[in-house]
């Protein structure tokens, strides 16, 4: 269950402890603000958060395919933002295209803080009211770039961010109910 699984996080050797994520800020303000890369971005509601809270950002990758969300987020943070620097908003589209090469290139490295919020139909409760089949966990189709962020773009983040400590932000859905024999 979700509550289960979030005091097993807070146990976890690569959880984010008081001193690194103080060293984290530091290394942040130092730079002259965060940089955060947003994975499966939708419309940017994070740096809409983030930008609430007072947080200074020098860099934001929107890492979107949609079209629409990324105009949106044009829309609502393309021009000055207090606590958002001119050229902070990058836009990536194709998120099993992001490497950490890529992240260089695009002056978002070393990264603070790695969201995602990968889509989630096959690992929720909440089903397409359509479908009729349960949700198929991490195998199913809409799982994949769940997959791809935690077996291949987190690793290569953690083994080649600088030395700076890196703070995830994944969604945490409510799993499927799977009742078995009856």
């Amino acid at each position: 269950n979700v509550a289960h699984c979030n005091v097993v996080l807070r146990h976890s050797p690569t959880t984010l402890h008081d001193a690194a994520l103080a060293h984290v800020a530091r290394h942040a303000a130092a730079g002259g603000g965060l940089c955060v890369v947003s994975y499966c971005d939708g419309k940017a509601t994070l740096l809409g958060y983030l930008l609430q809270a007072g947080v200074h950002i020098r860099r934001y990758l929107s890492v979107e395919c949609d079209a629409h969300c990324n105009r949106l987020a044009r829309t609502l943070y393309g021009s000055a933002c207090e606590g958002l620097e001119p050229s902070a908003l990058r836009f990536f589209g194709d998120a099993r295209d992001l490497t950490v090469a890529k992240l260089k290139a695009l002056d978002c490295h070393p990264v603070h803080l790695l969201a995602s919020s990968t889509p989630c139909q096959d690992l929720s409760r909440c089903k397409d009211v359509h479908k009729t089949a349960e949700a198929s966990g991490l195998e199913g189709e809409h799982s994949r770039l769940f997959v791809d962020f935690a077996s291949r773009l987190l690793p290569a983040l953690r083994a080649d961010n600088r030395g700076v400590p890196l703070a995830v932000f994944a969604e945490n859905v409510i799993p499927a109910q799977r009742v078995h024999g009856s």
